[in-house]
């Protein structure tokens, strides 16, 4: 049952040539896709784009790929992902984070995907399948947990 709206969010897998990604370094080990909340009014390209370059800037080609939906406690998370056409080197350099609490990373993409946390690892990888294919992809992913048990006792049915 929700509670609460939901959250909606947009992550951006970004392609750096010649097989690299952007990825943003929140410090401590923390790297994640470059992404921000969907604010009310905004489309998910918008909070894109905002994400990347900032409000005015100059504008990269965005492709929506996938929704990664999930049904937390009392809200349900939606995550929309977005991936860009192959960009130049100089023009990833040009993408710094405005708010100054992470810095870019330019990372081969194999070892950015495997610098990502699970979830994220995720939705890179769905993202760059889905090039391949000119439909977008619907994901939805649930994870169910069970309450922790001590050693020994049976969970009961």
């Amino acid at each position: 049952m929700n509670w609460r709206a939901p959250l909606v969010s947009a992550a951006v897998v970004v392609l750096v040539e010649p097989d690299h990604l952007l990825l943003r370094d929140f410090g401590d080990g923390a790297v994640l896709l470059p992404g921000r909340p969907v604010l009310d009014g905004q489309s998910a390209e918008q909070a894109a784009q905002t994400a990347l370059c900032g409000p005015g800037s100059a504008q990269v080609t965005l492709r929506p790929v996938l929704i990664d939906r999930r049904q937390q406690t009392r809200r349900q998370v939606d995550v929309h992902v977005l991936v860009t056409e192959s960009i130049a080197r100089s023009v990833a350099d040009g993408l710094q984070p405005r708010d100054g609490r992470s810095r870019s990373l330019v990372v081969p993409r194999r070892d950015a995907v495997d610098m990502l946390p699970a979830r994220a690892r995720l939705r890179a990888q769905f993202a760059i399948a889905a090039l391949e294919f000119e439909d977008a992809a619907f994901v939805e992913w649930r994870a169910w947990l069970r309450p922790a048990q001590p050693l020994g006792v049976p969970l009961v049915k």
